[in-house]
């Protein structure tokens, strides 16, 4: 007798609001499809292809939220450094950091070093 099951269903149907919730832990969490497959009771594969279903459905239903600029527009406006070193640039993206003490392991402090800033930040994008 096993206490989890041992072979996940090959075809199940997952709710929609469940598959908004997979997509919304994966993207929060930064968890591994196979975590979320046994949180879900899911093969990691399902639970991939869920995560890049709702992916697509939100970039072809959100696509026109963000309007893309003429070439000529993106060119006019953009700062001179940018087009010596960047001249097929279209977006420049900003994030804010806030600094932050020296982090304790070698790993942490690559993760969050800022050479902009000159030293340990927390990045929000």
């Amino acid at each position: 007798m096993f206490v989890l099951s041992p072979i996940v269903a090959r075809r199940i149907d997952v709710p929609v609001p469940q598959k908004l919730v997979i997509f919304l832990m994966k993207l929060k969490l930064g968890i591994s499809f196979a975590s979320l497959g046994v949180l879900f009771g899911l093969h990691r594969t399902a639970v991939s292809r869920i995560f890049y279903f709702v992916l697509s459905n939100l970039l072809a239903a959100m696509k026109e939220w963000i309007p893309e600029p003429s070439l000529a527009t993106v060119q006019a406006t953009m700062p001179a450094c940018f087009k010596i070193h960047y001249p097929r640039c279209r977006y420049i993206i900003d994030c804010t950091e806030i600094r932050t003490e020296e982090p304790p392991t070698v790993e942490q402090r690559r993760a969050l070093f800022s050479h902009y800033k000159g030293g340990y930040t927390l990045k929000f994008y």
